[in-house]
């Protein structure tokens, strides 16, 4: 909330670079941590982005501008707390946790993702997912017998739509048969990597081989 708060006082609804962004953060460059807090405000629909490398812009979201106001309503801080996908099926699956124990995280966030073909956390990240997941939960004062997102979808069934950045056109990204995995360089450039969208177990287990590879190649060009 303090990371978009300085977003909206410093550039309003403009879309700006990444280095923009993190001058407002009192930043350099984007690297490291900004990163993060970047990716983080894009997971709780707080801000869009467009564009890659050198014009990559971000901007706020109406659901940005809206939570950054004083005394933002609990129905927004709610829609935003349980953005993150992972929060949503930590919702669906134990409410707001108070009586789940680890065994039933792990299979929620680690063996459930492998069982849908998707990369699992890590057991020390899946713990880390679920204490932030709990952290939210009881900042936005969720009880188990509430069903906000059931309220989210009181219109059509579907969430309300936040409008793109001017000029893209949002994309399906469960259509997708390649996704992108873009690593942002603190010189404006991206290191990208194409893979399968909903990979096999048998497809993540030749990725692990394969970024083991790349994890070599990079040690190398570091010594050269």
């Amino acid at each position: 909330m303090r990371r978009a708060f300085t977003v909206s006082r410093s550039i309003g609804n403009k879309a700006v670079s990444t280095s923009t962004i993190a001058r407002a953060w009192g930043s350099a460059s984007p690297a490291g941590k900004i990163l993060s807090y970047m990716t983080a405000l894009r997971e709780y629909g707080l801000t869009q982005e467009a564009g890659r490398g050198e014009t990559r812009r971000i901007q706020l979201t109406e659901l940005g501008f809206q939570l950054v106001r004083q005394n933002p309503p609990r129905e927004l801080l709610t829609t935003a707390a349980l953005s993150p996908p992972p929060f949503r099926e930590l919702w669906t699956r134990v409410r707001t946790g108070r009586s789940a124990d680890q065994n039933e995280i792990m299979q929620i966030l680690c063996a459930g993702y492998e069982k849908k073909g998707l990369l699992p956390f890590t057991e020390r990240g899946a713990l880390e997912a679920f204490r932030i997941f709990r952290t939210n939960v009881e900042y936005v004062g969720l009880n188990d017998d509430d069903d906000p997102l059931d309220d989210r979808r009181e219109s059509n069934g579907q969430p309300e739509a936040i409008p793109p950045i001017s000029g893209q056109e949002p994309q399906g990204i469960a259509a997708r048969e390649y996704l992108e995995f873009r690593v942002p360089l603190s010189s404006g450039r991206d290191a990208k990597f194409l893979y399968p969208n909903h990979p096999s177990k048998e497809e993540l287990e030749q990725l692990k081989v394969m970024l083991q590879g790349v994890q070599v190649i990079i040690d190398g060009l570091s010594k050269a």
